[in-house]
């Protein structure tokens, strides 16, 4: 988004559709996965959960080629950057502390993510004794955050300054 425009109006209100379009999209996943899964397998998992994942995949690759070139960058970058190793790069946290405790919570973030979703999953197939119960607690989850989206951008549109 920083290469797409420096109006941070702008830049509030693609990240508000991003939010939106992504928990939209977890909402139609997460609706249909499990479902595609029974369906396609006929009661083969292995082979229902890799042609579901087959089906996405030649959904999602196509969308992702159409955004990367579909894509037009408006800010002009600096002409000549330098190229930094990853080694060099991790001096920048040195005595940074809002960069650490931002690259922190992202770790924890994403960490904590994956324990709840693996959590989640494994309490319903294992605990409730059924891998729906899944879909529907993700369907909700995803439900909030195209809300949180859509609030995101009417507190964008708002905002005077």
């Amino acid at each position: 988004m920083p290469s797409m425009t420096t109006n941070y109006k702008a830049r509030g209100s693609l990240t508000a559709f991003r939010q939106t379009a992504g928990s939209v999209t977890m909402v139609f996943i997460t609706a249909t996965f499990l479902p595609l899964v029974a369906r396609i397998g006929k009661g083969n998992d292995a082979a229902g959960y890799f042609w579901t994942i087959a089906i996405f995949f030649a959904i999602t690759v196509p969308l992702f080629i159409i955004c990367v070139f579909g894509t037009k960058e408006r800010v002009i970058p600096p002409a000549e950057t330098a190229k930094v190793p990853i080694k060099e790069s991790f001096k920048c946290f040195k005595g940074n502390v809002p960069a650490i405790l931002l690259a922190v919570a992202y770790f924890t973030w994403g960490l904590g993510g994956g324990i709840s979703g693996s959590a989640r999953m494994y309490f319903c197939t294992y605990v409730v004794g059924s891998s729906s119960y899944f879909t529907v607690n993700m369907t909700f989850m995803s439900f909030g955050g195209a809300l949180g989206g859509v609030i995101l951008g009417l507190l964008n549109r708002r905002n005077k300054s």
